[in-house]
């Protein structure tokens, strides 16, 4: 089970970024790095907890309880 918090101001932050990070979070290493591939998202810390968009714009996030995101960056 993944734990996903978000505390997203809709005024500067993507709602699709967001639905984007929750899907990658959810699934397998191969298709999380498809989704935040096609959705133009830069992981900057191997546990998800730092990325950007591709306006620079930082999502940050909590730590997600799975060993296998290590490889993301």
């Amino acid at each position: 089970m993944t734990v996903f918090f978000s505390s997203k101001l809709t005024f500067l932050f993507l709602p699709e970024i967001w639905d984007a990070l929750r899907a990658a979070a959810d699934s397998d290493l191969a298709l999380a790095q498809t989704i935040v591939d096609s959705a133009g998202i830069i992981v900057s810390s191997s546990d998800m907890t730092l990325c950007y968009d591709e306006r620079g714009i930082l999502y940050m996030t909590f730590p997600i309880s799975c060993s296998t995101y290590h490889h993301f960056v």
